[in-house]
């Protein structure tokens, strides 16, 4: 890995571990919806600029691309995909360590794979690709137990509300 590489990536896990931290913080003054809501504005504000310059496009033609037929569908189902586990993890943070919320959503790419080989009937399925998937759920089962997410502390209604939004 590459100087550049090591520098984003420890940039993307400080951002990402930081975010459960700022829930947690947030969840004391606002509600769950308020929570994700915003999460979900912020993230627009701040990706819509890399789509823009992506496409090449400014912001005076690019309420066409919005706006064709068929597309609504596609972003109704991305709206609620990316809202509703954030709003799971609001909840969820209300009675489970935020450092804990972080570990479940480390599950993230395991389900994923569960996912593909589940939605993709004719992606092979190897033993390599079983291994990775029970080599990633132990990796997290372990975080998880390092945590003391184990010991009865945290409350099971927000752990299954993380899990939950891990697995969508």
């Amino acid at each position: 890995m590459n100087r550049r590489a090591l520098v984003l990536l420890t940039i993307t896990a400080m951002s990402w571990g930081a975010s459960f931290a700022l829930i947690k913080f947030a969840l004391a003054e606002l509600e769950p919806s308020v929570v994700m809501a915003a999460r979900c504005v912020i993230g627009i504000l701040v990706l819509w600029p890399f789509v823009l310059v992506q496409r090449g496009r400014t912001a005076a033609n690019v309420e066409h691309d919005v706006s064709r037929p068929g597309d609504h569908g596609a972003l109704l189902l991305n709206g609620v995909m990316t809202g509703v586990p954030f709003f799971l993890v609001a909840w969820g943070v209300q009675s489970v360590d935020s450092g804990i919320a972080g570990v479940i959503n480390a599950s993230v790419p395991v389900w994923a794979a569960l996912l593909a080989i589940r939605l993709d009937p004719g992606a092979p399925v190897t033993r390599r690709t079983l291994a990775g998937v029970g080599v990633g759920f132990t990796g997290v089962f372990m975080l998880f137990a390092l945590r003391g997410a184990l010991d009865g502390r945290a409350a099971v209604h927000g752990l299954a509300a993380c899990c939950a939004a891990a697995c969508i």
